[in-house]
C-alpha cells in the first residue's frame, strides 16, 4: 500500500481505537521539525487529551508496515 498523508491518518485513526485513545484529539503535522534522530514526536498539549504527532519529512519513502510501527510507538507514549 501507497503510504500518503490519508493513510497515515487512517493508521493513526485505527490504532487511536484499538489502544482505547479514541476520547484523545490526535492529528498528524508534517510541517513542524522533528529532533535529529527521530521518525516522528508526539507532543501533549496542555488541554486534557490533546496531542500531535510530528512526522518527520522522509514519510513519503516509509512502507505501510514501517509507517505503521512508527505511528503506533508514538501513540504509545
Amino acid at each position: 500500500m501507497v503510504v500518503t498523508p490519508e493513510r497515515l491518518n487512517d493508521i493513526r485513526h485505527v490504532w487511536q481505537v484499538l489502544l482505547g485513545l479514541d476520547r484523545w484529539d490526535i492529528r498528524l503535522n508534517f510541517e513542524l521539525p522533528v529532533p535529529e534522530g527521530s521518525e516522528a514526536e508526539i507532543k501533549v498539549h496542555d488541554q486534557y487529551d490533546q496531542a500531535t504527532i510530528r512526522i518527520r519529512d522522509t514519510w513519503c519513502d516509509w512502507t505501510d508496515e514501517y509507517a505503521t510501527s512508527i505511528i503506533v510507538h508514538e501513540l504509545i507514549h
